[in-house]
């Protein structure tokens, strides 16, 4: 990861503001979490529940009056990025605040890739709070972010990742990481055995790319993905160059066979390149995937959730955000 720049916040205000999304996995699971946050935000964050579009809109209105420097979402994967895509509308040309990532989520494999420590959201706040209050400056990583027709991110993927999290999110209505490893499990068993979980989930698409104004050809790809981030879970790093820029995402084109592609699953967990004849990968800042037949609609994830879009999907390097590196010291 790149080196760190820091931040020091006003102790005399509030300069966090906490988004929290009431329907993530630890809100629904506990609900004293968000009592707990709200406790430990005291007068030096703003806390805030965002229950649809319109109650989000009107929090980053608030917060971009308060002059928030650090916008904390108390969420998932998906929470962060819906909260990030909802921000930089209301902030238009105004930069965003640096982002802090308080793991409440089903998913939280940003904040895994980022290193953030694997506590409860309100002892994450917590930290933040007690680093604002006595003015330690805080580092920052600064990541670009995927546009993705309009929706911002750290992942994307079609194909295989889009499936995974059809049969993971199909499993109930609570999964976790035991979940995705079981998941995992079921779907390279039935590789092997040329089963049909594995065909249902893994046929290989027939997709078009260009790619910063070059052609890539057509597939089939097993999976056309991209990240600013380089695990999706389950400790896999298959953006093994994303942390080479900050202005462009690692984007992969996999045309392995299922039975080529769980081959290379350790090398994909160790964060090794793949191999050339199998997958073709870039440092990108713009990219349109097209399916080749007419009318089909590209089936994919943003940060964990499900998108559908006819006809061409372009990705480009949307606003680059501050990823705040919560403290190690404890309150």
């Amino acid at each position: 990861m790149p080196d760190a720049a820091s931040i020091t916040l006003d102790p005399t205000r509030p300069t966090l503001g906490v988004v929290v999304n009431p329907r993530a996995r630890s809100l629904r699971r506990d609900p004293q979490v968000l009592a707990r946050l709200r406790a430990a935000a005291g007068t030096h964050a703003l806390v805030r529940e965002a229950r649809d579009l319109a109650e989000l809109n009107d929090i980053a209105l608030e917060f971009r009056e308060a002059r928030i420097a650090v916008l904390a979402v108390a969420g998932g994967d998906g929470s962060n990025t819906v909260t990030l895509t909802g921000f930089a509308r209301a902030y238009g040309e105004q930069a965003l605040p640096a982002l802090a990532l308080l793991r409440a989520g089903t998913m939280n494999t940003v904040a895994d890739a980022l290193g953030v420590p694997r506590l409860a959201p309100d002892v994450l706040l917590r930290r933040l709070v007690r680093a604002a209050r006595d003015g330690e400056a805080l580092s920052f990583h600064e990541r670009a972010t995927i546009d993705v027709a309009g929706r911002l991110g750290f992942l994307f993927g079609t194909g295989v990742f889009r499936s995974f999290l059809d049969e993971y999110y199909a499993a109930g209505p609570d999964p976790s990481p035991g979940t995705a490893a079981r998941t995992l499990a079921r779907i390279a068993g039935s590789i092997v055995v040329r089963g049909p979980l594995a065909a249902r989930l893994v046929a290989r698409e027939s997709l078009e790319l260009d790619v910063d104004g070059t052609p890539w050809g057509s597939g089939p790809y097993l999976t056309v993905a991209a990240g600013t981030v380089d695990q999706v879970g389950l400790g896999f790093r298959p953006f093994c160059r994303a942390f080479e820029r900050a202005d462009a995402f690692h984007l992969l084109a996999l045309g392995a066979s299922a039975t080529q592609a769980l081959r290379m699953l350790p090398r994909i967990h160790r964060g090794r390149p793949l191999p050339a004849g199998l997958a073709a990968d870039a440092l990108v800042r713009d990219a349109t995937i097209r399916p080749t037949q007419p009318g089909a609609a590209v089936r994919a994830m943003v940060d964990g959730d499900l998108i559908e879009v006819n006809g061409p999907l372009r990705l480009r390097v949307g606003p680059r955000v501050r990823v705040i590196d919560v403290p190690a010291r404890g309150v």
